[in-house]
């Protein structure tokens, strides 16, 4: 990150925000019950049962990340580790984006606000599940 960005004018920051880069991001996420929480609020909803409203969820999951994948085959191990992570509880997901190249942060922040899928693509995607 460039010196100039660390300014307290904001002129001189904005400048500088140009040249800001994203680098690998990671995030893990531990499940402590909530995603049971999450089931069974559907299952009431849905008025079925838990295990029914489980495999539910894990198939919208499915089916709403064969159509990401479809424009980033990347996004299928992350979609699948999602479906892991509420297929079963107590897991922790792990997603980790790497830049494919260099990746402008500014232009990254307006890919996620218009297309997410588009700004998704330019990241290797690697992610799984573990207990």
């Amino acid at each position: 990150m460039p010196r100039g960005v660390f300014t307290a004018d904001p002129v001189q920051a904005m400048s500088q925000a140009g040249q800001i880069e994203a680098g690998a991001i990671e995030l893990s996420l531990r499940d402590s019950g909530v995603v049971d929480l999450l089931v069974a609020q559907f299952s009431r909803m849905q008025n079925v049962s838990r295990d029914a409203a489980r495999g539910a969820i894990v198939e919208m999951i499915r089916a709403q990340g064969e159509k990401i994948a479809a424009a980033n085959p990347d996004a299928k191990t992350a979609v699948d580790a999602i479906a892991g992570f509420v297929e079963t509880s107590g897991q922790t997901l792990t997603i980790k984006l790497t830049p494919l190249g260099k990746v402008p942060m500014l232009q990254l922040l307006g890919a996620l606000n218009s297309e997410p899928i588009v700004a998704l693509a330019q990241f290797r995607i690697e992610a799984s599940t573990g207990l």
